[in-house]
């Protein structure tokens, strides 16, 4: 994330890669996004769960393979339900709430999912996926790429399955 810079200088840069690296990507193509300062949340069509899976995995590889990249990030991929509203104190533009987005963040906010990016310092990319997504796209499939975690974060608490 790019909060831990020095200063806003180099927080522009991180958030100017991290946006040129999801151009790469699938992930572009959605238009509904909520920017939080320091990272962003993507909605995406549930009917592309496994496509998602797989392009998060590719954006892993984009990441992890150029040495420039100053910016070390993670991601989650979550099922959740959220509403369009209009943004506080700015009714002429359009923000989300839901339990979706909650949940989310704090599987973002998760200490394994942190721990995965922090002791791993030649990676510049992780990501998990919610127990829901795992149980439905891999329910017999080889899980040898996956490890489960129980998370609990403020009063959510769930397992997370980190690509590792």
């Amino acid at each position: 994330n790019y909060s831990a810079s020095e200063n806003e200088a180099q927080q522009l840069d991180k958030r100017n890669e991290l946006e040129s690296l999801l151009k790469k990507t699938f992930f572009s193509k959605f238009p509904n996004t909520k920017d939080t300062g320091d990272g962003i949340f993507i909605f995406i069509d549930s009917s592309n769960i496994l496509n998602c899976v797989n392009e998060l995995k590719n954006l892993k590889k984009i990441a992890n393979a150029d040495e420039k990249l100053k910016i070390r990030f993670r991601a989650v991929l979550h099922f959740g339900s959220y509403s369009t509203t209009k943004a506080l104190l700015n009714p002429e533009s359009k923000d989300y709430v839901g339990t979706g987005l909650i949940e989310t963040a704090r599987f973002l906010d998760a200490k394994c999912l942190k721990e995965l990016l922090k002791d791993n310092q030649d990676t510049k990319f992780v990501f998990g996926i919610s127990n829901e997504i795992y149980s439905i796209i891999f329910d017999e499939e080889n899980i040898e790429d996956y490890t489960q975690y129980y998370c609990k974060v403020k009063q959510f608490s769930d397992y997370l399955w980190l690509y590792t």
